[in-house]
């Protein structure tokens, strides 16, 4: 079943901050196409950090990280239309020790201009998946990364002034209702800024 959901699409500036907080890094010098088509290739078990499982799309437009932050599903119900009843999802046939539910969001790298951007199907609005995984598969020596919402009027300001000619923006996100860590990702997450 496909629906359409609309979603806000939230854009945040990368920055390398020096670990002594005195200076600033630059971004233009990294490959985002190269480092996420490297992390696919990685093995399922060096994808999972904290129990968010991260995943990247390589063969659109823009390259993409797709954020999975598992959950347990304690006391949420699972509606049965066809047999007209609710039951406690735990209860349910879904449920298993090897499934687990997950809140989704992807976040598209724009190299050229040190930004990202940020859709997510269910998940909450943090970044700090975002960040954590960039200091951890990512890290740049003596730098930590540092992602800042376009929320001020100066930063604002900067994003009309670099991404001029930019009027909307359209992307669609496919996901699937379980995790199942018997099998490999394979993108599921991103059919994503085409």
């Amino acid at each position: 079943m496909t629906s359409v959901i609309q979603r806000t699409v939230q854009f945040y500036w990368l920055r390398l901050r020096s670990r002594d907080g005195i200076s600033n890094g630059t971004t233009g010098h990294i490959n985002w196409m190269k480092r996420l088509s490297e992390f696919r290739e990685f093995p399922w078990e060096n994808k999972i950090l904290d129990n968010i499982i991260f995943d990247s799309v390589t063969d659109k437009h823009y390259p993409v990280l797709t954020v999975f932050e598992q959950f347990q599903p304690n006391f949420m119900q699972l509606i049965d239309q066809e047999h007209k009843r609710v039951t406690d999802f735990m209860d349910s046939e879904a449920y298993s020790n090897t499934n687990n539910l997950a809140k989704s969001s992807a976040f598209a790298f724009f190299p050229k201009y040190s930004l990202a951007s940020r859709v997510s199907g269910n998940a909450g609005k943090s970044v700090d998946p975002l960040k954590k995984a960039l200091n951890y598969y990512w890290p740049e020596e003596d730098y930590e990364w540092d992602v800042i919402p376009v929320i001020t009027a100066d930063s604002i300001e900067r994003f009309k002034k670099e991404l001029r000619g930019i009027d909307s923006l359209t992307a669609s996100f496919t996901t699937k209702n379980f995790i199942d860590k018997a099998y490999e990702i394979k993108g599921n997450a991103g059919e994503f800024y085409q």
